[in-house]
């Protein structure tokens, strides 16, 4: 009889070490749930940063287009103005 209530013992031992063991791989389980989240978030805020960029590299290079047009256009004016003074040059 002995002999089984040491048994017992034992397992019940083992058994407290074994939830003891669960409970912390729980824990370690809890906290890289959390760490893959905010790993997450910071990705999503990183993938709108770059669209915010991406968004600003195409207005500026709309502006840069814009304003070679309008750089063309103001050339072609002082061309034809300067035809125009030769023209009235005696």
């Amino acid at each position: 009889m002995t002999d089984v209530m040491e048994t017992l013992k034992e397992q019940a031992i083992a058994i407290k070490e074994i939830a003891s063991n669960v409970s912390e791989a729980s824990l370690g389980i809890q906290e890289v749930t959390e760490n893959v989240n905010k790993s997450s978030e910071a990705s999503s805020e990183i993938s709108q940063e770059i669209d915010q960029v991406n968004q600003a590299t195409n207005k500026l290079s709309l502006m840069s287009s814009q304003i070679n047009n309008r750089a063309e256009h103001l050339l072609n004016l002082a061309e034809k103005l300067h035809g125009l003074v030769e023209k009235f040059k005696v």
